[in-house]
C-alpha cells in the first residue's frame, strides 16, 4: 500500500467515525429511533437519515430544551427553536426544513458562517463532510452557550478517551432527560 493510499484509507475511516459520532449524538439528543449509528458505514447513510430535515430540526429543538435544563433543572421547556414541516416528502419541503435548521444554527446557536453548510450539500449530496462539520461545530456551541449543560456530548471517541478515560457518560447528568426518555448506556 502506498503512502497516498494509506492516507486516503485513514481519512475515509476518520470521516466515517465523525459521521457515527454525529449520528450517536443526534440520537442521544432527540431519542429518534430512525437515527441508527450502529449500521453507519459511510456519510451517505447519514445523509439518508437527515435528508428530510426533520431530524435536524428536532435536534435544534432538543438543544433548546437541553439548554433550559442546563440553566435550571425542572424548568418548563422553552418554545421550540424551529417549527417545521413534519412528514415532508417533496424535495422543496425537505430543503425548507434544512434551511430552517441552518437558520437556527446561524441565528439561535451562533455557529460561525464558515462552519455552516448549504442546503444543496445535503439535498444533492454535494458535500456531506460540510454537513458533518457543521453538526460538530453545533455540538461545540452547545458547550459554549450552556456552561452548566450536563446532557449528551458530541465527542469523537479519541477526544472522549483523552479527557475522561474513566467517566461513565450515562451518569453525567443529575437532571432527567427533557424529552422524558431514559438515558442510554
Amino acid at each position: 500500500e502506498t503512502l497516498d493510499e494509506e492516507r486516503s484509507r485513514i481519512q475515509r475511516q476518520e470521516r466515517v467515525a465523525e459521521a457515527r459520532a454525529v449520528a450517536v449524538w443526534i440520537f442521544e439528543m432527540t431519542g429518534r429511533a430512525d437515527v441508527d449509528a450502529s449500521t453507519l458505514t459511510d456519510a451517505n447513510e447519514l445523509r439518508d437519515m437527515l435528508l428530510s430535515g426533520e431530524v435536524l430540526c428536532d435536534l435544534a429543538n432538543a438543544i433548546v430544551a437541553w439548554g433550559a435544563v442546563a440553566d435550571e433543572c425542572g424548568a418548563a421547556p422553552p418554545p421550540p427553536a424551529i417549527s417545521y414541516q413534519r412528514g415532508a416528502v417533496g424535495k422543496f419541503r425537505c430543503m425548507e426544513n434544512v434551511s430552517k435548521f441552518i437558520g437556527a444554527c446561524r441565528g439561535v446557536f451562533k455557529v460561525p458562517e464558515h462552519q455552516l453548510f448549504c442546503t444543496n450539500d445535503l439535498s444533492e449530496g454535494r458535500d456531506m463532510q460540510a454537513v458533518v462539520r457543521c453538526i460538530l461545530a453545533l455540538g461545540g456551541r452547545v458547550q459554549a452557550m450552556y456552561p452548566n449543560y450536563q446532557g449528551p456530548r458530541l465527542l469523537l471517541s479519541a477526544q472522549l478517551k483523552a479527557i475522561a478515560p474513566h467517566v461513565d457518560e450515562s451518569q453525567a447528568c443529575d437532571c432527567d432527560r427533557p424529552d422524558g426518555l431514559e438515558w442510554s448506556v
